[in-house]
């Protein structure tokens, strides 16, 4: 039997001539291989024309247990399985794909993902405050969201006016920049939902790191190849049941364990027919983001217009001289170019001049000194820049008022 690192996700992708009898034909062909898996016409997820199939593979031949082996193995090989699955349904050689990374027209679907076609809605849940210090207005470089507030909780949205290949999954995390508490981005496209967990960093240098991940889609069924009559039934249900926990994993006990009540919660993620109002509801979270995911938008709403990197850095560098703490502090001291941060200039220069006596006598390498001059550059760059800065503020606040208009 293959090991466990040993075997690898993979696609079968038909094109849907017949929806309903070519994902019947699918299955019963993996079931007739031995091999574990589901199958699902895109249809049911909002975007016909494919019949998609999941199962697991060991080098280049899918993974099964077929009645007549005395083990799980490797069974018939990918390219083989494709070529029988055209013969049988009329199709034109190429049109059947069975792989780890495959396409749907110009969707990619990648090892251990499934197909989400239709239109895509995501919407930021996030605890209510400092929303003027860290997120929308910093990170939102070029990007148009929108936001508002409901019993406690910051709701942010892509903007329906932005392009809709922008990459909402990437930039939505980046709101969760500065905060030290869970963030929870819940998503929709087509008929999939989709719950991604963040957790703000602590340093509050970047966005939110991705905790854990939750989706649900319509429409898969199983596909359970016979268990045979040799005695080793209750073993290959074993395997069998082993391998559909790994096509189609189910929630861990403790999943988003920050939202909601843990019964309702739990008993709504497992529904086979998704309430989308009820998992919000046992999320705990407030009914206007099923709004939002459904396309209406809160009377409240606040539009957050894009900002250019250089501003949004400067904001950041703003908030960052207004927090307690040791980041806090040294910011506090570099806009003051005050005698500490001269001092800690001082000693970038004489670590730099010292690595470069080190490198002039043969006992640090290259690639040390390009490191260190790199840094002590930048060090001396970031004082220029401080101290050009410092001035203009002094002359600004040293400068007669303007009694022009009186």
């Amino acid at each position: 039997m293959a090991r466990e690192d040993d075997v690898y996700p993979v696609h079968v992708v038909v094109p849907a001539t017949d929806g309903g009898s070519v994902a019947g034909r699918l299955a019963d062909a993996l079931a007739g291989a031995g091999v574990p898996g589901r199958v699902v016409d895109t249809a049911d997820l909002g975007g016909p024309g494919w019949v998609v199939g999941q199962a697991l593979a060991t080098g280049d031949a899918l993974f099964g247990w077929p009645t007549d082996s005395p083990a799980a193995g490797a069974t018939l090989s990918t390219e083989a399985f494709a070529r029988e699955l055209e013969q049988s349904l009329g199709l034109a050689r190429g049109a059947v794909q069975v792989g780890a990374e495959v396409a749907l027209g110009d969707t990619a679907v990648d090892p251990w993902a499934v197909p989400v076609l239709g239109d895509f809605r995501a919407v930021l849940v996030r605890p209510t405050g400092h929303a003027d210090e860290d997120g929308p207005t910093s990170h939102a470089v070029g990007v148009r969201f929108r936001r508002c507030e409901r019993a406690g909780l910051d709701l942010v949205w892509r903007d329906p006016e932005t392009p809709a290949d922008d990459d909402t999954l990437d930039q939505l995390p980046l709101m969760v920049h500065g905060r030290r508490t869970d963030a929870l981005l819940v998503w929709r496209q087509g008929r999939t939902t989709g719950l991604v967990g963040l957790r703000g960093d602590r340093l509050g240098l970047s966005g939110g790191r991705v905790e854990e991940t939750w989706l649900h889609q319509p429409g898969w069924r199983p596909v359970d190849p016979d268990l045979g009559h040799d005695g080793r039934e209750q073993v290959r249900a074993a395997f069998v049941a082993d391998v559909h926990d790994m096509v189609s994993p189910e929630p861990a006990p403790g999943a988003f364990a920050a939202w909601g009540d843990p019964v309702h919660r739990r008993a709504a993620m497992r529904r086979d027919s998704l309430d989308v109002a009820e998992l919000v509801a046992a999320l705990g979270l407030p009914p206007e983001v099923v709004d939002v995911l459904e396309g209406r938008e809160p009377d409240d709403t606040v539009r957050i217009e894009p900002q250019t990197v250089r501003a949004a850095v400067r904001a950041d560098l703003d908030r960052l001289a207004e927090r307690p703490g040791l980041m806090g502090r040294m910011e506090r001291s570099a806009r003051a170019v005050s005698p500490g941060y001269l001092v800690y200039n001082a000693a970038h220069v004489a670590v730099g001049v010292a690595v470069l006596a080190a490198f002039l006598a043969g006992v640090a390498p290259l690639w040390v000194l390009l490191l260190v001059e790199l840094l002590v550059l930048a060090q001396l760059v970031d004082l220029v820049v401080r101290w050009r800065s410092r001035r203009r503020r002094t002359s600004a606040a040293s400068a007669p008022p303007d009694h022009a208009g009186q």
